[in-house]
C-alpha cells in the first residue's frame, strides 16, 4: 500500500515530463498510429492486436519491436514467439528489406549479404520460443526486466496468446492478461502487445451488406471476448475489408465511408492495386478510438501508412 501523496507526486512528474515534451509513449515507425495514440502506446499499459489469419497483425508486431530500440533510446525488447521462431522473424526482415518473398529469398542459388543484418544484430531484442503456462511467463518476463536498469524501457511482446499452456481459452488467456497487468503496476518502464484473434463474426452476410450493421470489428468479435477486451488497456482489431466487400458496390454507395475515416478499400500505385488494412482503435483507456489504416504487400512484411492523400 501507498499514501495518495505518492501518487499525487507521481502525477505532478508525469504533468512535468509533458511539459518538457518528453514521449509518453512507446513511439512505433507509423506516424498515423503513434498520433492516434499517444505519441506512441502509452506507457505500463496492455495492448491487444487481434486480426484474423492473413490481416497483417504479425508483421505489424515485428515492425513494432524492430524499431523499439531505435525510435525510443534505451529500449529492450522479448518476444514470445511460438507461432514464428525467431528464424522465420529474421526471414521476414529480409524479405521487408530487400522486397523479395521469403520463397525467393529461400532459393539456394541466391546469396544474401547478410552484412545488412549485423546493424539488427546489435539491438537489445531477445526472443523466446517457449510455451508455458501464465506463471511461467510471468516469471520470466519479471527476470528479464530486473536484468535492467530501472531507467530502460521494456517491451514486452507476445505472439500470440496460444503459446500459454491449458485447457480453457477464455480462462488462459485472462489470466495471462492478468498477470501482465500486475507486471505492469509493479514496473513502471513496462510495455506489453499481446496479439489475438478475430472470430469469424466480422465475416457475417447481414454485417457485411446490411445497412445500419457496422462492419467494422467490435469487442464481441474478438476470440476471447469480454475478458480480454476487460483487461487490455488498448485494443485495435485489423481487418482487410477489400477482401470481402465489392470496391465498385462501395464507391457507389459510400455505405463505408464514414466507418473507415472516408479511406478508399483499395489504393492504386505503380498500375497496381493494393488492398488496405484498416486498424480500429476500438478502445482506448488514455487515448480514445479512432482508424488508421496502412497499404499492405504482406509478401514483403511491408505495412506502410495510408492516408486520403496516398501511401
Amino acid at each position: 500500500m501507498k499514501h495518495i501523496s505518492e501518487s499525487i507526486i507521481k502525477y505532478k512528474e508525469y504533468k512535468q515530463e509533458l511539459k518538457d515534451g518528453k514521449s509518453q509513449g512507446l513511439l512505433t515507425p507509423y506516424p498515423n498510429l503513434n498520433s492516434k495514440l499517444k505519441n506512441g502506446f502509452p506507457w505500463n499499459t496492455v495492448t491487444t492486436i487481434a486480426a484474423l489469419s492473413g490481416v497483417g497483425k504479425t508483421t505489424l508486431l515485428a515492425n513494432i519491436c524492430f524499431a523499439a530500440p531505435v525510435l525510443n533510446p534505451n529500449t529492450a525488447v522479448l518476444v514470445f514467439s511460438l507461432e514464428m521462431p525467431g528464424r522465420a522473424i529474421i526471414a521476414r526482415r529480409l524479405s521487408n528489406l530487400f522486397k523479395m518473398t521469403t520463397k525467393e529469398l529461400d532459393n539456394p542459388d541466391y546469396d544474401i549479404d547478410y552484412s545488412i543484418l549485423d546493424d539488427i544484430a546489435k539491438l537489445p531484442i531477445f526472443i523466446d520460443e517457449e510455451s508455458g503456462t501464465p506463471d511461467a511467463i510471468y516469471n520470466k518476463i519479471d527476470a528479464f526486466i530486473r536484468k535492467y536498469d530501472p531507467s530502460t524501457n521494456i517491451l514486452i511482446a507476445i505472439d500470440h496468446s496460444l503459446l500459454v499452456d491449458g485447457t480453457n481459452e477464455n480462462e488462459k488467456i485472462a489470466r495471462l492478461t492478468s498477470l501482465l497487468n500486475r507486471l505492469k503496476l509493479k514496473y513502471s518502464n513496462s510495455n506489453y502487445i499481446i496479439l489475438s484473434q478475430l472470430n469469424d463474426s466480422v465475416l457475417k452476410e447481414e454485417r457485411v451488406n446490411k445497412k445500419g450493421l457496422l462492419l467494422y470489428p467490435m469487442y464481441t468479435d474478438l476470440a476471447y471476448g469480454r475478458d480480454l477486451f476487460r483487461l487490455s488497456d488498448t485494443v485495435i482489431a485489423m481487418n482487410i475489408p477489400a477482401n470481402y466487400i465489392d470496391e465498385e458496390l462501395n464507391t457507389s454507395n459510400k455505405r463505408y465511408a464514414k466507418e473507415y475515416g472516408g479511406l478508399p478499400l483499395v489504393v492504386k500505385k505503380n498500375g497496381q492495386s493494393i488492398p488496405l488494412v484498416y486498424g480500429h482503435i476500438i478502445k482506448g483507456r488514455d487515448t480514445g478510438t479512432g482508424i488508421v489504416a496502412w497499404a499492405s504487400q504482406l509478401e514483403y512484411s511491408e505495412l506502410k501508412d495510408a492516408t486520403i492523400d496516398g501511401i
